[in-house]
């Protein structure tokens, strides 16, 4: 898997131009946590570091580990994934919390594709990473992001 994982960074940061390090400061991460990873010093690097990866390079977590996302269909009409929601509550729960979020920031108000991609991103790694249990620490952390 570590090798995959490697390839797989190794190819995002290419496409991008990245530097290792550059990335890592993106993602919030320590340093040489990505150049740890792509040496193999990191044999089972943490959930949360490959979605901040993932989310700073642009790409699904799924991507990073070479993997087809379970929960995404494909609409044979047009090239894009979406997202199948099947967890009502879960989704409802990410709403709120995102609709309260907006009421309290002092910052400027989110678009709707922008507020639709927050929904989606907190609901895959709720469902992905966390058995389908929102969480809440992540959610702030990753509004703190945005």
């Amino acid at each position: 898997m570590s090798e995959v994982v490697a390839q797989k960074i190794r190819e995002h940061l290419d496409e991008k131009g990245w530097s290792i390090s550059a990335t890592e400061k993106k993602a919030g991460l320590k340093v040489n946590s990505i150049r740890n990873i792509l040496s193999g010093h990191s044999k089972k690097p943490s959930a949360d570091s490959l979605l901040a990866i993932s989310n700073v390079l642009g790409c699904s977590i799924y991507d990073i580990l070479g993997e087809t996302n379970p929960y995404q269909k494909v609409d044979n009409s047009s090239s894009q994934k979406k997202t199948s929601y099947n967890d009502y509550e879960l989704l409802k729960k990410i709403v709120i919390h995102l609709i309260d979020h907006q009421k309290e920031s002092k910052s400027s108000h989110i678009d709707s594709f922008t507020f639709n991609d927050i929904v989606e991103k907190m609901y895959r790694y709720s469902t992905e990473v966390r058995n389908g249990d929102f969480d809440l620490e992540f959610f702030n952390w990753f509004m703190q992001k945005k």
